[in-house]
């Protein structure tokens, strides 16, 4: 039986990775391959995680590298949901290419996901896997650039690909790690790329309508669902350019923006924060910011997540910055999502014949492999990608229609 140990088990995020994974062992267990550890600093707290939702568990730190490399050694996948991330996922990263065990996280800051893309030699030269930011919106969109790069190709015009935007809609309800994010991501400029190489341009200056829709129907009376978003500081960048320059499909990565929809109240409040962004680093305003975050509930809860749904669209566009295809997809709660992408990237990282997947790799190398439609849900019996159950399945198939233009 494949082994998975989750790292910061008794974390808000972290507790909805147990608890999905949880319903796969007792409501599908034909189809749950793995044995799930749970694991974090928090002994008591870890405890009673693990019982209620009954699962073996150990507590363990970070700070001494030897301790952490020999509680990895008899597992295949480590997730690692343990916020701040920029204390812990270099040490688990590392830690797990001593071990010779195959990592995943769920972070979502920048700074972050780069210091560990420089540990890819030292993983292809172990034949070890480290995927980073598989949760939410980074996956979404990474699958969907991957299935559009796809249809391109078959359609023999993935060399028209010169420009990608990524666009996500606001969600009504935020965990406290997710507003730590946020606030570590408000920067005075925002990363894009340009000619394979990352620039940086002022907050604000990058602002455009995307669409939305999702429903056949609604677009049949088309009453499309526009909204204006402004560029941010998102992984889905840098998801992209890895998953562009991974593949073989020989072509020019292309110049690649993100953005989240903001209403005109919100961007305003963006602009400022990010003029503000300086002061947000002093120590005496950061722990201000603390104190207040540390007055928010932890997540959302059940009733709110089933409100909490999120879209993610990308637009493709040609040397002549004409659209030439979108795609958007609607998902529910982002947290819930984040647990099920996670597990199954853990899951398939820890079958013996994922032994080919070596390296840095983004969400879509794992969730599409073997080389498949990870939004069709015919395409598995249970699908790779985040969106379990029969109620989804017009969502998913309005999901991968095209809208070409031209």
């Amino acid at each position: 039986m494949n082994r998975i140990l989750l790292y910061g088990a008794t974390g808000y995020q972290g507790k909805l990775i147990a608890d999905e994974a949880a319903r796969r062992r007792d409501s599908i267990p034909a189809q749950w391959h793995g044995e799930l550890v749970l694991a974090s600093r928090d002994r008591a707290e870890l405890k009673r995680v693990a019982d209620s939702r009954r699962f073996e568990h150990f507590a363990f730190g970070l700070d001494d590298r030897d301790q952490v490399v020999r509680a990895l050694r008899p597992f295949d996948v480590v997730i690692n949901a343990a916020s701040p991330f920029a204390l812990t996922a270099p040490r688990l990263a590392r830690a797990a290419l001593d071990a010779k065990c195959r990592y995943v996280d769920i972070v979502g800051e920048m700074d972050v996901y780069r210091d560990l893309d420089d540990l890819n030699t030292i993983a292809r030269q172990r034949r070890l896997a480290l995927v980073c930011g598989a949760g939410c919106t980074a996956s979404a969109s990474d699958v969907l650039l991957d299935l559009a790069c796809k249809r391109l190709k078959a359609a023999d015009r993935l060399g028209d690909l010169r420009r990608l935007c990524i666009a996500v809609t606001q969600i009504p309800y935020l965990s406290r790690g997710s507003v730590r994010t946020m606030l570590s991501a408000v920067r005075e400029q925002v990363t894009v790329l340009r000619l394979g190489r990352y620039q940086h341009v002022p907050v604000g200056q990058l602002e455009r309508s995307f669409d939305f829709s999702v429903d056949t129907a609604v677009e049949r009376k088309q009453e499309r669902r526009r909204s204006i978003a402004s560029a941010a500081n998102l992984l889905d960048t840098l998801t992209a350019k890895n998953t562009l320059r991974s593949r073989p499909w020989e072509i020019l990565t292309p110049d690649i923006e993100s953005y989240i929809e903001m209403r005109h109240a919100l961007r305003l409040g963006y602009e400022f924060a990010a003029a503000s962004a300086v002061s947000l680093h002093l120590s005496v305003v950061r722990r201000l910011a603390e104190l207040q975050l540390s007055l928010l509930p932890e997540g959302p809860s059940p009733d709110e997540r089933l409100d909490n749904g999120q879209t993610v669209a990308i637009e493709v566009e040609d040397q002549h910055r004409s659209v030439i295809a979108r795609w958007a997809l609607a998902m529910p709660d982002p947290y819930e999502v984040t647990a099920r992408t996670v597990l199954d990237v853990a899951e398939r990282l820890a079958l013996p014949a994922a032994e080919e997947l070596f390296g840095f790799l983004t969400p879509s190398a794992v969730i599409c492999w073997p080389d498949r439609n990870p939004l069709d849900p015919a395409v598995h019996p249970k699908p790779a990608f985040p969106f379990t159950g029969s109620a989804l399945r017009d969502q998913l198939a309005s999901a991968r229609k095209e809208n070409a233009h031209g």
